[in-house]
């Protein structure tokens, strides 16, 4: 049974949800000891990934009977580290994915570690030398250069599909690329590696536009319906997102034009995302995206409450649990990729449940 509490954040009420006891069973004898509860926050509930991976966390806290406070960082560092720091000093376990990891990462692992709780870092970036002689520190991410090993793949083969993709007779790819936030260090991996692959592959192309959409549906949707403002729509070959929520925006300020042209003629333009949300694997499955790469908030999420929690202590025993092979306290998930075919398949797995 679960109830709902409140903490405070400015002005608003955001949701904590706690259990009413704490594990006491572990997955193995060997792990018959503590069982910390665990505070979590993300730098912000208005990334439609971030809320993905807070529903996911709450599922294994109360699959594995373990309490667990959630909190909004609202972007706003100082709140975040100062519910941190409370949570901290309660003898509580933190999953922190911070405001600003360069300022916040060493801090929190520090601050944990002296009171000998786990702190597990997630999805924001983090120096691997920081886990150094810190048992109870971890790091829980994705693979990033598979994002763009996926997106290259999807693309090459649309093009190899596809011989009318060149529109204007260029020979050239032309792309809208949209981009999370400024000096992020995932934007620089997966915008550089797709480009990478596509020069690997042989194929030229042309950056048309580029647009700074900090992750945020809203601002692709603006910055795309700025764009065509000036451009037409039948000329976009190509575009890649460094998230679906940016992709999802663009594709509903192209579907606003359309009907604002009145045109019964269906201009398609592929759209390439990475996240796996939702609402993306639909757009995959009904053709509205060429395909997005699902980050495993699920397997992240898991493995986030078996480390914080302290039921799993290092990689060995992460491995065990997982059956994935993980090799440090530095975990990276592996993407996975979501054409058309997955995603019905996806699609019709969900419709099943």
């Amino acid at each position: 049974m679960l109830k709902v509490s409140y903490f405070k954040n400015s002005s608003k009420s955001v949701p904590v949800i706690c259990s009413l006891a704490l594990a006491l069973c572990c997955i193995s004898p060997a792990q018959a000891d503590t069982t910390y509860p665990i505070a979590v926050t993300t730098y912000t509930y208005t990334d439609l990934f971030m809320n993905h991976m807070r529903n996911s966390i709450h599922k294994y806290c109360k699959q594995e009977q373990v309490q667990c406070v959630f909190f909004d960082g609202d972007n706003n560092e100082k709140t975040q580290m100062d519910f941190v720091n409370s949570k901290i000093n309660e003898n509580m376990a933190v999953a922190v994915a911070p405001v600003e990891p360069t300022s916040q990462n060493k801090p929190i692992i520090n601050s944990a570690n002296n009171q000998k709780v786990p702190s597990i870092l997630f999805n924001r970036g983090l120096n691997p030398e920081d886990l150094k002689n810190k048992k109870q520190a971890w790091y829980v991410a994705s693979r990033e250069s598979d994002v763009g090993l996926f997106q290259g793949q999807m693309i090459e083969e649309y093009l190899k599909t596809h011989k009318d993709w060149d529109k204007n007779g260029n020979g050239k790819l032309d792309i809208l690329l949209f981009k999370g936030a400024k000096d992020h260090y995932s934007v620089k991996i997966r915008t550089d590696r797709v480009l990478e692959y596509l020069e690997k592959a042989g194929i030229e192309y042309d950056i048309v536009e580029e647009f700074n959409c900090d992750w945020l549906f809203e601002n692709g949707y603006s910055s795309m319906k700025e764009y065509l403002g000036g451009n037409a729509l039948e000329d976009i070959e190509m575009i890649i997102s460094n998230n679906d929520d940016m992709a999802l925006g663009a594709i509903a300020a192209m579907d606003d034009i359309r009907v604002e042209l009145d045109s019964s003629e269906e201009i398609y333009v592929p759209v390439v995302g990475v996240d796996g949300v939702k609402d993306a694997i639909s757009a995959v499955a009904h053709g509205q995206m060429l395909g997005t790469v699902l980050q495993d908030s699920d397997e992240m999420s898991k493995i986030i409450v078996l480390t914080a929690s302290g039921k799993v202590k290092n990689a060995k025993e992460l491995s065990e649990v997982t059956g994935h092979p993980y090799k440090s306290r530095y975990v990276l998930v592996p993407y996975k990729k979501i054409d058309k075919s997955v995603a019905e398949d996806l699609m019709k797995a969900s419709a099943e449940k």
